[in-house]
């Protein structure tokens, strides 16, 4: 696996990340969120969804790299299909928190689908290197 390759996308969703959080806050879209704990609704800072997009996305690599090495050839299809999964369970709580209103759902949604969409470009394309290198 290109670790490299892997940091430097991981780098840039982040970074695409942070410019739509800081769009949304220069268009005075309040990204105000219930906290999973039952808490007041407070805001998205930047450093949440920074985090949100990094560890998610290095998790998601490292379990690549797991399935790469124990379903061989099944690896890619396995892993796009619980990404998949997983990035349309992250949107739940964006769609069922009543707190959010709309022009916050609109611009949380592209970071959970890019962030997800990001992994799976990566999946694809290192296993389309690994298929040319045989």
């Amino acid at each position: 696996m290109d670790w490299r390759r892997i940091a430097i996308v991981i780098a840039a969703t982040a970074a695409l990340n942070s410019v739509l959080w800081l769009a949304a806050r220069l268009l005075d879209v309040s990204l105000v969120v219930s906290p999973a704990s039952a808490g007041e609704p407070q805001q998205v800072p930047l450093a949440a969804v920074v985090f949100a997009t990094v560890v998610p996305m290095s998790m998601s690599m490292v379990m690549f790299a797991l399935l790469r090495r124990v379903l061989r050839q099944w690896a890619t299809p396995v892993f796009v299909a619980l990404a998949v999964v997983v990035t349309l369970l992250s949107m739940t709580p964006i769609v069922v928190d009543e707190v959010i209103d709309t022009a916050s759902r609109i611009w949380l949604a592209p970071m959970h689908l890019l962030t997800g969409a990001a992994a799976i470009h990566l999946a694809v394309t290192m296993h389309d290197d690994r298929v040319a290198a045989t």
